[in-house]
């Protein structure tokens, strides 16, 4: 019997952010990457990241965001995209998906929100260049920012899935009119928080089932949030699998303490505005706080559980995606976030090699096949800097 058989890709910034490097390494190891952040800049190169402390590369990717030497692919020029691609070509890359921000706006900021129509017509344009028609997408933030999130239950929140819903419906419909899949990715702190919630936003989005519009399980976004330990992963991984598209493959340890969600307890919280009274600790996770990101199959995201039951649903994904008008290929994302993690991002550098193997066996030992991953010589040298 035929083991059912996935694509392994890869956020090729997690790797370097450098995109001759990245090119370099992912066109020879075979494998197409999910596109974010890259730079033809030299002092974004790997050995000035990797021989940093995680603080003091995390600040300089950001230092280097701001002087424009590190660039989004939904926001680059087209000349800037041109020349990505051009790379990418020469060393034989290929893009699998766009890794946009788009969806990571607050709802009740109409500046944050004002960015939305543009940031669509310019992720098409980035499709259309890069050769892809797959975009990750979120389902945008309650509230007015990281600090002021409508809670759960409130009439706030409630409005807020209402706008959400909106927005989501007019990109994917944008999308969906140019042969563009997106897919939804489960975060913390958005309306598609985890599983249950994501699902229940997903139908009311997208009701007919007319729009080219599927989901990513991520677990290590579960894990981060998984206070009670209860098998958020898990559970989130069983509530999404109906409406799959691929996976993302984060694991994280859990951590200690404990979050305290208030949710509709009208002493805590305005039920109108649904903001936290004076005096109450927030339910908000803490997107850049340094998480205990690791190997898959090292952390608490179940993954082991959760890809023996993927392995029985990698044909009817196959089916979904072939119904929609795109080619039956199921592919799981490498964003191991190892070195440090953010909301727009993270870095596992050195670690990286070790990460895609982690995942190879474990898809190896549950019987799923995925494609020949090349270790020549001049990925070594890249991995080890000879």
């Amino acid at each position: 019997m035929t083991n059912p058989k996935v694509t392994i890709a890869a956020f090729a910034d997690e790797l370097t952010y450098n995109a001759a490097e990245h090119a370099e390494f992912f066109g020879k190891r075979n494998m197409p990457i999910s596109t974010r952040w890259f730079s033809f800049d030299d002092a974004t190169k790997a050995e000035t990241f990797w021989k940093l402390p995680p603080e003091e590369a995390k600040a300089l990717s950001v230092r280097l965001k701001q002087e424009g030497k590190l660039k989004h692919v939904c926001t680059a020029t087209e000349d800037e995209l041109r020349q990505y691609k051009d790379i990418l070509d020469e060393n034989g890359a290929k893009v699998w998906d766009i890794g946009s921000m788009l969806g990571k706006q607050f709802l009740g900021d109409p500046a944050s929100m004002a960015v939305v129509p543009e940031l669509t017509d310019r992720i098409i344009a980035a499709c259309r260049m890069l050769g892809t028609n797959k975009v990750r997408a979120f389902n945008f933030y309650p509230g007015y920012d990281a600090k002021s999130l409508a809670m759960p239950g409130t009439i706030a929140y409630e409005e807020d899935i209402q706008k959400a819903k909106e927005e989501v419906a007019k990109y994917a419909s944008a999308f969906s009119s140019r042969g563009i899949l997106t897919l939804l990715e489960v975060e913390a702190n958005l309306i598609g928080r985890n599983g249950d919630a994501l699902v229940s936003f997903y139908e009311l989005a997208n009701p007919n089932g007319d729009l080219k519009l599927l989901m990513y399980f991520d677990g290590g976004n579960m894990v981060i949030q998984d206070d009670d330990r209860e098998g958020l992963s898990l559970n989130t991984y069983i509530s999404m699998a109906p409406y799959l598209g691929g996976m993302h493959i984060k694991d994280c340890i859990y951590k200690g303490g404990k979050v305290v969600w208030p949710f509709v307890d009208p002493e805590k919280v305005d039920m109108a505005t649904g903001q936290l009274k004076e005096g109450t600790r927030s339910g908000t996770v803490d997107e850049e706080a340094k998480h205990l990101f690791v190997a898959v199959g090292e952390g608490n995201a179940d993954y082991h559980t959760i890809f023996q039951d993927f392995r029985l649903r990698i044909p009817v994904i196959g089916k979904r995606l072939a119904d929609m008008g795109m080619a039956p290929e199921v592919c799981v994302v490498e964003e191991p976030h190892e070195f440090y993690g953010g909301p727009l991002g993270g870095f596992t550098g050195p670690k990286y090699p070790g990460a895609i193997d982690s995942l190879g066996h474990m898809l190896s030992g549950v019987g799923i096949d995925h494609q020949q991953m090349y270790r020549d010589a001049d990925v070594r040298k890249i991995i080890e800097g000879e």
